[in-house]
C-alpha cells in the first residue's frame, strides 16, 4: 500500500513538475523566512542576558525638543 502511495506521488510529481516547483519554493521561502525572523527576534531578545539581574537593567531615553540624533532617522 506505502508502495502504491510512493509511486503515485513520484507519477504525479513528474507529471506537475512545474506546479510542484512552485510549491516547494513557496515552502522554502516560507521556512527560510520564519527561520530568519526567529533569529532576529532571538538576537533582540539577547541583550543583557548575561547580566545576573537582567530583570533590573532599564534604558532611560530623554527627548529634547531641538536635539536631532546623528545618525538615526527613526523617532524616538
Amino acid at each position: 500500500m506505502f508502495q502504491y502511495c510512493i509511486k503515485t506521488a513520484f507519477k504525479l510529481i513528474k507529471r506537475h513538475s512545474g506546479f510542484t516547483a512552485l510549491n516547494v519554493i513557496g515552502l522554502m521561502l516560507g521556512i527560510s523566512s520564519c527561520l530568519l525572523i526567529i533569529l532576529y527576534v532571538n538576537f533582540e531578545l539577547g541583550f543583557d542576558k548575561f547580566h545576573e539581574n537582567e530583570r533590573n537593567i532599564y534604558r532611560v531615553v530623554m527627548k529634547q525638543p531641538g536635539n536631532q540624533v546623528v545618525g538615526s532617522s527613526s523617532d524616538w
